[in-house]
């Protein structure tokens, strides 16, 4: 598969013989694209692999972010997604509105891809109480991304 990384657009290599010259012809739009500092590189990968692994590579994410938090508000256990654009160390804490660490999700290195981390709603001292909660995303280089939860109980 030969995915072009700016739009997401994927050729099917996979209908090619290697008894014929493999020839891609790419029409001047298609590289310009909806850029406007389009540098004369075309971003393309190409991706070896079964469909689940093609899908995967293919929505690797393009920078360190911290992504949809849900549900929010929660009563109980809220997912809290990480996308990694390549294996990296990050730590993922949890924080409360004085900026007391009250969790810790993860510390250590995660593997490039969108991950999905778990609160069970506890606190180090135990349930945490109805209010407000930061999550706090701080990557290798030391950029921090916050997001917020609700917790009702």
């Amino acid at each position: 598969m030969l995915v072009n990384s700016a739009t997401g657009a994927r050729h099917d290599l996979g209908a090619y013989s290697a008894e014929e010259p493999l020839r891609i012809s790419i029409e001047e739009g298609d590289l310009i694209g909806a850029s406007d500092d389009w540098d004369g590189i075309l971003p393309l990968q190409l991706i070896i692999g079964d469909q689940a692994f093609i899908d995967r590579a293919a929505q690797r994410p393009k920078a360190l972010a911290l992504g949809p938090i849900y549900p929010n508000p929660s009563r109980g256990e809220v997912t809290i997604e990480v996308a990694v654009p390549e294996a990296m160390d990050v730590r993922v804490g949890l924080f409360n509105v004085l900026g007391q660490q009250v969790g810790l999700l993860h510390s250590g290195e995660l593997s490039a891809g969108v991950h999905e981390l778990r609160w069970d709603g506890r606190a180090a001292s135990g349930v945490a109480a109805s209010g407000v909660y930061l999550v706090r995303l701080i990557g290798p280089d030391g950029r921090q991304h916050t997001g917020r939860i609700t917790r009702v109980r």
